[in-house]
């Protein structure tokens, strides 16, 4: 006997973590082995999409939170990603020290560098300038707790240094990353810390025309090594509900395209406990790559 019905509250054990949701729509029909039956469910502790599905597929009559699956994620594209409305210009660089400080609705043409705790970068649209290598920094040993979302990163001056956001710490949900070398980076290579786990969150963005060009003098091979995420050390990144095109955009060399969706690389240091989950993968020489640098385990 099952006992819920349609906009209930219930929760779901999900990788060992319980949620709440509430029951949208239920379906039943008899199968092999007894009843087979599925819920369409909102998930209500975590802002990460629309709809959920939990459904028990090898018959009886199995509670919630028995076999089965969640997803919650809508897929990101040009519709639900980067900055809208009107923006506020800034000129030149912002370097943020002050801790707690929100950046909403600017235009910047120049980067971001986050240099201390709980900075929130909303709804905004980041240059770069003529060069850098990322257009949100946050690899300064005080950056922490990073949150951005709803951005439009994508460099005026394209190069085969621009990549989207780099660095540890940070939350980045809904953003818009294009025309970057590699979208995400994540790594800490500050002393003392280059294996601590880097805490980062990379969740519902759309990262997509990369810039694949060539001549690179960084590479043996003389040409960009385009990945939407690069994993280089650290590890305990989380990858969820994303849409990850290792396509080649403007301005790129004839014939070139991304290397990888995501690429986990322990250049820095050993990359465990990393989850990959529910995202959206295309392009590239392979969607996801994992190589081997003797500097530790990699999981995910």
């Amino acid at each position: 006997y099952i006992d819920f019905g349609v906009g209930d509250e219930i929760t779901i054990d999900y990788r060992d973590v319980d949620r709440t949701a509430r029951i949208l729509s239920i379906s039943a029909e008899a199968g092999e082995g007894g009843l087979q039956w599925s819920l369409e469910v909102t998930d209500e502790s975590v802002d990460v999409g629309t709809a959920a599905l939990a459904s028990n597929t090898d018959g009886g009559e199995t509670g919630v939170g028995g076999p089965g699956t969640l997803s919650t994620y809508t897929k990101p594209d040009s519709s639900n990603t980067g900055h809208t409305g009107t923006l506020t210009e800034h000129h030149g660089n912002l370097i943020i020290t002050t801790p707690n400080t929100v950046i909403e609705d600017m235009d910047v043409f120049g980067n971001i560098q986050i240099r201390t705790s709980g900075v929130q970068i909303l709804n905004s649209r980041v240059r770069g300038g003529t060069s850098g290598d990322a257009l949100i920094d946050c690899r300064h040993v005080n950056c922490v707790d990073a949150y951005i979302e709803h951005c439009t990163l994508v460099p005026d001056y394209p190069s085969t240094t621009w990549n989207g956001i780099i660095g540890h710490d940070y939350t980045a949900k809904w953003n818009n990353i294009y025309g970057t070398v590699d979208g995400f980076g994540v790594y800490n290579t500050n002393t003392g810390h280059q294996t601590d786990l880097t805490n980062v969150l990379i969740e519902s963005n759309w990262v997509h025309a990369l810039y694949c060009k060539t001549p690179d003098p960084s590479h043996t091979d003389n040409r960009t090594h385009n990945d939407c995420v690069q994993i280089q050390g650290g590890g305990g990144v989380t990858i969820l509900g994303n849409s990850f095109m290792a396509n080649p955009g403007a301005g790129s060399s004839v014939g070139l395209s991304g290397t990888s969706c995501v690429m986990i690389t322990p250049n820095v240091s050993a990359c465990p406990d990393n989850v990959i989950e529910y995202n959206w993968m295309d392009y590239g020489g392979a969607c996801i790559n994992i190589s081997a640098k003797n500097k530790g385990p990699t999981t995910t």
